[in-house]
């Protein structure tokens, strides 16, 4: 009787997050005809997920709120910041922590009738511990404006547990992004202010990261980016640009050991067919001492846009160093005739090797735009994406879209990326893959018969190829032997003519 309530205990903790892949549209502030919903930023702790966004109707201003959910996405609790005279944005993708006290400390930006910061601290049920504006003190630039704008967009952790917060300001009067310069300021954790720091010789900078010698990083656009590493103390140490391509403005950047991996669109150029189209620019550095290890392109869809002004691009890295991002760009349908804007996801290993990519839709097939602004990664090693829908009619508000993957991005709506005579190509195949877990072997069934020879590919979780064989075509089904694998959980890929038409998993007994 013992063994079975040991059993029984172990299955039940080991719940969180580890439920099917889903897709769903929520309002959370309500009635979908009267209020938006829309997620910016997302955080987990314990096995909850926290979501900070903002809401409008058709006769209140912009607020932000923050939610609660379960691991399905349902509200437990939530929270409204503002008032009717008052707008307040939270920054988008990277304005929210969890602390050391296991509190959530969110930043963003508030107006009325000039722009401001504001941080708000609460514990884990969204009770207010403080929320606090910051103003910007005519002491450090001499502002020659009634309403200057400054704003908060990103918050981190520092070593000795108070906060850094990433902001941006404007040098003059001139609100262009070519007058945008990142900001810093450090709090303690009653929100007291410890120091400032301007960087007027960069430009627009989105996200700050913690690396392992108490130091940061931060990365600014212009024409090509800049990795820069300050001290603990917002001094420069050093800075390195891995090329001058012309880049969007936004930026992510995360740290991992002693790497960090900073993430851009930039454009095309010249004849290809892409041209003044944006694909992804990924860098990976020694956060120690600025040396660049790789630096590569990749089109993850057609371009990488936002049906708003407010695009985001965010990475992580899991558990076995495999680099994931979350963005949005551009697609046509199958006959070339429409297209929409959708979120997709990308996963790479960390040499910079493209594992899959994929993107997601919610309803009709290009009915209406959607866009990820973040993620989290989820215990079971899945992915749950955050953002919002836009619905088909103009009498209904924005939804907060919320995506559950497994470990290779499946989830209903998916749809695989890949690229074919240089031409993006969206595929969509059901494949049979049986039985799972298997021994010594494993069939793959096609619902068609496949009309091209196919390669199929096998990784193992830390993204090592470990099998590859060629398919042949015109047969629906396959057996691939794999006794010679050690036990443990695989991805599959298939490919035909270097589009990916199907990705997967299975595990080896």
């Amino acid at each position: 009787m013992k063994r079975y309530l040991i059993i029984i205990f172990l299955c039940i903790n080991s719940l969180g997050f580890s439920q099917s892949p889903y897709n769903k549209v929520k309002y959370y502030m309500g009635d979908s005809t009267a209020w938006s919903s829309n997620i910016d930023v997302m955080v987990k702790l314990d096995n909850y997920i926290y979501i900070g966004g903002y809401s409008y109707s058709s006769y209140l201003t912009y607020r932000t709120y923050l939610a609660k959910l379960d691991e399905f996405g349902n509200k437990v609790n939530d929270l409204i910041i503002g008032c009717d005279s008052v707008i307040y944005y939270p920054g988008v993708g990277n304005s929210m922590i969890v602390d050391d006290d296991s509190n959530v400390v969110l930043v963003g930006q508030t107006f009325y009738k000039q722009w401001n910061g504001f941080v708000v601290k609460l514990n884990k049920n969204l009770d207010t511990l403080w929320n606090k504006k910051y103003t910007f003190p005519d002491s450090l630039i001499n502002y020659a404006c009634d309403t200057p704008r400054h704003v908060f967009k990103a918050i981190e952790k520092t070593p000795d547990g108070n906060y850094i917060i990433m902001g941006s300001y404007f040098k003059n009067c001139n609100y262009t992004h070519n007058n945008e310069s990142p900001y810093l300021i450090k709090l303690d954790k009653n929100g007291n202010i410890l120091w400032r720091k301007l960087y007027p010789n960069l430009l627009s900078s989105s996200d700050i990261a913690a690396t392992s010698d108490s130091g940061f990083v931060f990365s600014a656009v212009s024409y090509g980016i800049n990795i820069t590493k300050i001290d603990s103390l917002g001094s420069i140490k050093w800075s390195v640009t891995p090329n001058n391509t012309l880049k969007f403005l936004s930026t992510d950047i995360v740290c991992t050991g002693n790497t960090t991996i900073a993430v851009v669109p930039y454009k095309y150029y010249g004849t290809d067919v892409y041209s003044n189209k944006f694909g992804l620019d990924v860098t990976k550095v020694n956060s120690l001492t600025g040396q660049i290890i790789w630096n590569k392109q990749y089109i993850p869809m057609s371009t990488v846009r936002c049906p708003t002004l407010h695009q985001h691009i965010e990475v992580e890295v899991d558990a076995n160093d495999n680099i994931i991002i979350a963005g949005t760009g551009y697609v046509l349908n199958y006959d070339t005739t429409a297209g929409a804007y959708r979120g997709f996801l990308m996963k790479l290993n960390s040499n910079g090797d493209s594992l899959w990519t994929h993107y997601y839709d919610w309803g009709d097939f290009f009915q209406r735009d959607s866009q990820f602004n973040d993620f989290v990664i989820t215990d079971d090693g899945g992915i749950l994406a955050g953002g919002f829908w836009n619905p088909p009619h103009l009498n209904y508000k924005q939804g907060a879209w919320l995506v559950k993957t497994d470990s290779m991005g499946n989830a209903p709506g998916v749809f695989t990326v890949g690229i074919k005579e240089n031409v993006l190509v969206i595929t969509k195949h059901n494949v049979n893959v049986y039985p799972n877990p298997a021994t010594d072997n494993f069939n793959l069934r096609f619902e068609q018969s496949p009309k091209a020879n196919m390669q199929l590919s096998i990784y193992s979780t830390t993204g090592t190829l470990v099998k590859q064989q060629q398919i042949t075509a015109f047969s629906n089904e396959y057996r691939v032997d794999i006794r010679e694998l050690k036990s443990g959980v695989y991805f599959i890929r298939l490919e035909s003519d270097g589009e990916v038409v199907y990705s997967g998993k299975f595990i080896k007994q």
